[in-house]
């Protein structure tokens, strides 16, 4: 059902995946898994942040957070949604919302992504300025822009990241 929500909202068919996200999240709530829970977590989500479904995105990041129980890799099996994306889109719909909060959920997300690996680290930091600076509630002063400088250079230099894809020139 994830790739479904996902097939929906890449072709643009957001309220089919609002719908299927419901549909998708109440199952894996179901089933009681908490891997499987914040593993899966990422499409619903997603669709419902696309759809700005605010307050399915701040309950459903609040539930990752609190399954993780301060694990970052916990549920990090399929794109990587962890407890550091979970904070993310908490910080995502406090603020859409307007409820207060929601630079800690960035910076604590943030900061877990970085003690996780270079890509996790890499990936947090595009989510947080891509979102953020467009809707107006983060700046794009010197410090963000050395953090993704930061973030690019960590990629860069890590052995992993470079073996898979190399620098051109």
């Amino acid at each position: 059902m994830a790739g479904l929500v996902m097939d929906h909202a890449f072709r643009d068919r957001m309220r089919e995946a609002s719908q299927l996200a419901s549909e998708a999240m109440a199952l894996l709530e179901s089933l009681g898994d908490p891997t499987l829970t914040v593993g899966l977590a990422y499409p619903g989500t997603y669709a419902k942040g696309e759809c700005a479904e605010w307050s399915d995105v701040l309950r459903w990041s609040q539930a990752v957070i609190d399954l993780a129980d301060g694990d970052p890799s916990k549920g990090n099996f399929m794109i990587g949604f962890s407890v550091s994306d979970g904070l993310h889109f908490a910080g995502y719909g406090r603020y859409c919302l307007g409820r207060p909060w929601w630079q800690g959920d960035l910076r604590q997300g943030l900061a877990m992504a970085r003690s996780v690996d270079p890509m996790s680290y890499a990936t947090a930091v595009s989510w947080v300025y891509f979102c953020g600076i467009p809707f107006g509630v983060l700046g794009s002063d010197d410090s963000t822009v050395r953090e993704i400088e930061d973030a690019l250079q960590d990629c860069r230099n890590d052995p992993v990241m470079t073996s898979r894809w190399p620098s051109p020139g």
